[in-house]
């Protein structure tokens, strides 16, 4: 990314931090299994959270594009800083597009500067890709709900602030902003991890909190109907965009690697089996990219099919990433494998990315039914030719 594609001017400088404070301690990140405390109240600062919400929300109104440069940069560093931003931003869009005034007047511009953390709690033991299965639920008492459940995979949920829970009532799904000092809500770590080790991923249960009213998102029954779709469709775009970064990165380092000299005087990228290796690295990274833009496009312009094109671009860019890690770690041979390598930590958040916002699987199933309903209305129109 140029730093003259800035988004206006609120990504210059980026690329510059990424790799003065990111990528130098992102591997003491990993190892700690923990981000260290003000980072991302440090992207708050500088604009980089929540960045899509206009100034007037608190942010500095990127549009998806650009967001998605945002997410490639903070990718190429550190996956873990990359999964925070996305799962907090994930929270603010759930908000901006179904809260009400007075939850957008509470909560979008903290979240945009940092004060607060979002995280966003879907996932469960035994429901993480299907979300029908989820047990946790909110019943009413008088004007209140009342939430109990377990949630797990809550990225961020060691330093949130707010949880954007899903939940069961008695007329539908909904969601919910449950601030983190909420009676009966505790937290747990979960770890070891393979991937994504800094990102605070915890455990959330949810022991008979009493929520006001003001805390549903949307209505009742809009929680996997509407707020749902539109933080996944954000969540999937970002992911990708940063796959795209792991992948970019991991490329820059195997081809450095390659062409150094060994022992003997001759370079790795002499042989064809490792420029064979770069050159699917090189072509899986373009198109991605390619589809990573067009995905942002679609997105800024609103349309109809903005959802699919964010799984697509999510199912091929992790795929991307994974395969370019793994042939990164090849190229670098043992030392690829040694902890601290970037290739190394980016081989073990690649696998994750095919997980995480739907598992590939998953998604395989929204794009061919996509596919299948763009070919029957072609073949339609054609017909009536």
């Amino acid at each position: 990314m140029a730093e003259e594609c800035d988004g206006g001017g609120a990504l210059a400088g980026l690329r510059g931090f990424v790799r003065a404070a990111v990528v130098s301690a992102a591997s003491d990140w990993d190892r700690a299994g923990m981000l260290p405390e003000g980072i991302l109240a440090e992207l708050g600062r500088r604009g980089w959270l929540a960045s899509f919400l206009e100034p007037a929300e608190g942010g500095v109104g990127l549009d998806m594009v650009a967001y998605g440069r945002l997410h490639e940069e903070l990718g190429c560093g550190c996956s873990s800083l990359r999964c925070a931003v996305t799962a907090h931003d994930m929270v603010a869009v759930a908000v901006r597009r179904w809260g009400e005034v007075g939850q957008r007047q509470r909560w979008l511009s903290r979240l945009a500067r940092g004060e607060v953390v979002g995280a966003f709690a879907l996932s469960e033991s035994g429901a993480g890709s299907d979300v029908s299965a989820m047990r946790t639920v909110a019943r009413r008492e008088g004007d209140r709900f009342v939430l109990d459940g377990k949630k797990r995979w809550v990225t961020n949920g060691l330093r949130a602030g707010v949880f954007l829970v899903f939940a069961r009532t008695a007329e539908g799904a909904g969601a919910f902003l449950v601030p983190r000092d909420t009676p009966g809500l505790t937290l747990s770590p979960m770890e070891p991890l393979l991937g994504t080790r800094a990102v605070g991923i915890s455990e959330v249960t949810f022991e008979g909190c009493r929520l006001a009213p003001e805390a549903l998102v949307g209505g009742v029954r809009a929680g996997l109907r509407f707020v749902l779709p539109a933080a996944l469709a954000l969540g999937r775009y970002a992911i990708a965009c940063g796959c795209l970064g792991m992948a970019r990165a991991c490329l820059d380092a195997a081809i450095e690697h390659a062409g150094r000299p060994s022992a003997s005087g001759v370079s790795l990228s002499s042989h064809q089996l490792v420029c064979r290796m770069i050159a699917r690295m090189v072509a899986g990274v373009r198109a991605a990219g390619l589809l990573c833009r067009a995905c942002g496009a679609s997105l800024e312009a609103g349309a109809p099919g903005s959802v699919p094109e964010a799984a697509l671009a999510k199912y091929f860019a992790s795929g991307v990433a994974r395969e370019v890690t793994a042939d990164a770690v090849q190229i670098f041979g043992g030392e690829g494998c040694l902890q601290g390598n970037i290739v190394e930590r980016f081989f073990r958040d690649a696998k994750v990315m095919e997980i995480i916002e739907g598992a590939n699987e998953v998604l395989e199933l929204v794009i061919a039914r996509h596919g299948i309903h763009e070919y029957l209305a072609m073949a339609g129109g054609e017909g009536r030719d």
